[in-house]
């Protein structure tokens, strides 16, 4: 049987394991170190089911767009902030159950969603600030604030005198 091109791809993505983000909010009620041992217990359970992780981010305390509402003893609680983490490993798609399923499980975990993604970080690049610059007929046009020089009180200078200030330039 010949391998057509899709063929090929899926090989390829079996051996190389899918790359998949996990972001979740932890309820707020919790201190640093039990959320730190929260996501100890998440990374060992993704290493033993024989996940690698790419990288991670710590979870912070974050203020909550909206009030979430979490189950909490039979009765609802509503919380509007949490500690907020992500982890990007690399794994099999058969981890991500036991994964979901001790997420569920947990009774410190308000919310959580995990992705398909891609292994490359492209942190977004700065760009170049952009100022108005008033010309001498009066056509403002846009140049990178770091590419503007102001000049105050420009007095003319004689062709002596630039002449003078190249050779110096020139000399150094």
């Amino acid at each position: 049987m010949e391998k057509t091109q899709t063929d090929t791809t899926e090989s390829v993505s079996e051996d190389q394991g899918l790359v998949y983000e996990l972001a979740f909010h932890l309820l707020p009620t919790l201190s640093e170190d039990e959320s730190a041992k929260l996501v100890s217990g998440l990374k060992s359970l993704l290493e033993k089911e024989g996940g690698t992780i790419i990288n991670e981010e710590a979870p912070k305390p974050m203020q909550l767009a909206y009030t979430m509402v979490k189950k909490r003893e039979g009765k609802n609680a509503k919380f509007d902030s949490s500690f907020f983490g992500v982890l990007k490993f690399d794994a099999d798609a058969e981890v991500l159950i036991p994964l979901k399923e001790e997420l569920d499980l947990n009774k410190s975990s308000l919310r959580y969603l995990i992705i398909k993604t891609v292994r490359e970080y492209a942190p977004i690049q700065n760009r170049p600030v952009f100022r108005e610059v008033k010309t001498e007929d009066s056509k403002p046009i846009s140049k990178p604030a770091g590419q503007v020089k102001e000049v105050k009180d420009a007095k003319p200078i004689s062709e002596e005198e630039l002449d003078k200030t190249i050779e110096e330039l020139v000399a150094k």
